[in-house]
């Protein structure tokens, strides 16, 4: 009987890598409706790494589904923040949370800003999980009604500034 459990943990070895990913990567899209004064914003997480990031605060808290789905909303906005920041005038903006599905092993997280006066740059700050993962990157992608940018944020340069006027 030792035999086969023996046996059994050298044949799973190999497998063990495959249960967790090797890249840390989150997709945020902006979308910036100058007829709406809008910046309509989805970003996608790994749920397994969404999931460690707030159990932190909470160990018991699992998603997909949800164990306490008021908790997860709570926990998810205050992450979303402090880490995922729309700046004007050096004045973070409240942007509002608006939900969240799950896709596949993914968490969508919907959100918006609305803006009385549009000004002429935004810097974007999105720092999340950059404390739990050293190679963790968040590409942004951004566009409006003349162009599509994308940028790769990582730790060492966690905000970019868009020009508006543009």
């Amino acid at each position: 009987m030792l035999f086969f459990y023996v046996l059994l943990n050298i044949f799973q070895l190999p497998f063990t890598d495959f249960e967790t990913h090797k890249f840390y990567l989150s997709t945020t899209e902006i979308e910036y409706k100058k007829e709406f004064k809008t910046f309509q914003i989805i970003t996608q997480l790994f749920i397994d790494d969404l999931e460690l990031l707030l159990q932190q605060q909470e160990k018991s808290l699992r998603l997909f589904p949800d164990s306490n789905t008021k908790n997860s909303d709570s926990l998810l906005k205050f992450h979303l923040k402090k880490e995922f920041q729309l700046i004007i005038n050096g004045e973070p903006q409240k942007i509002s949370y608006l939900g969240k599905e799950y896709k596949n092993d993914i968490v969508v997280c919907y959100l918006e800003l609305y803006l009385d006066k549009i000004p002429s740059t935004i810097e974007i700050k999105n720092s999340m999980f950059f404390d739990l993962f050293d190679s963790q990157q968040n590409i942004i992608h951004y566009r409006n009604k003349a162009s599509r940018k994308s940028f790769l944020l990582h730790s060492k340069s966690p905000t970019l500034v868009i020009n508006l006027t543009k």
